[in-house]
């Protein structure tokens, strides 16, 4: 059980996990409805981290050098995106031209950040951010472009929705290639997770909007 904050939390949430077993996510404590972020080392050690000045911080990805990304939230409720080093030194960003909103969702092994930012029209793009700090912006459709994951080749999975909010897959290469997909007499597709190889895993919909698993192989 965590301890932290000198309140035992109501609410932990282990987001992702490295290869020698370092483990990221939040937590909550009682009545604060708010989120802390916590790294948990291979011995058991707990580290509990914040955002300066955010109201909730949400880690969603770490990468094999211990570089964890994320979300957070500030005192209005407008998120942004961040990087810690293992450090600690934490980095807030936004794509430039967000206005609504900045997520963080996955990192690379070279430190490259893939999410999603919100301009003034309310359209969710996808974005990459280099480790430099430059920002490279993509969109599939006219509606939502959601980038979940990235690997270590940094091929990106993720979805876009259309006109009628329907969800469908995408695989984007490291070279800005993208290709959509869906599965075959679905409603919906969104993909969960990319390994090292180009295979995609995540869920489906059909037309009694039962849910089911799917694996996409590389091609």
């Amino acid at each position: 059980t965590l301890s932290l904050h000198d309140a035992l939390p109501i609410y932990t949430s282990p987001n992702a996990i490295a290869d020698n077993g370092t483990i990221v996510g939040r937590y909550g404590t009682p009545n604060s409805g708010y989120f802390h972020g916590f790294v948990r080392a291979t011995d058991g050690t707990i580290t509990s981290f914040d955002v300066p000045d955010a109201s909730s911080t949400v880690p969603l990805d770490i990468n094999n050098s211990g570089v964890v990304a994320g979300l957070y939230q500030d005192s209005i409720g407008a998120s942004h995106g961040f990087i810690r080093t293992p450090d600690g030194t934490i980095t807030a960003f936004d794509y430039p031209k967000a206005m609504h909103g900045t997520y963080g969702e996955a990192i690379d092994e070279a430190g490259n950040v893939v999410g999603t930012y919100w301009p003034a029209d309310w359209v969710g793009y996808g974005f990459v951010r280099a480790p430099d700090g430059t920002f490279t912006s993509f969109q599939i459709g006219s509606a939502l472009t959601f980038p979940f994951v990235i690997n270590s080749k940094g091929k990106m999975a993720g979805y876009w929705e259309d006109s009628d909010s329907a969800q469908h897959g995408f695989l984007r290469q490291a070279s800005g290639k993208m290709k959509q997909f869906d599965l075959p007499g679905s409603t919906s597709t969104s993909p969960a997770s990319i390994n090292s190889k180009g295979a995609i895993a995540g869920t489906w919909w059909d037309s009694n909007y039962a849910a089911h698993g799917f694996l996409r192989t590389s091609r």
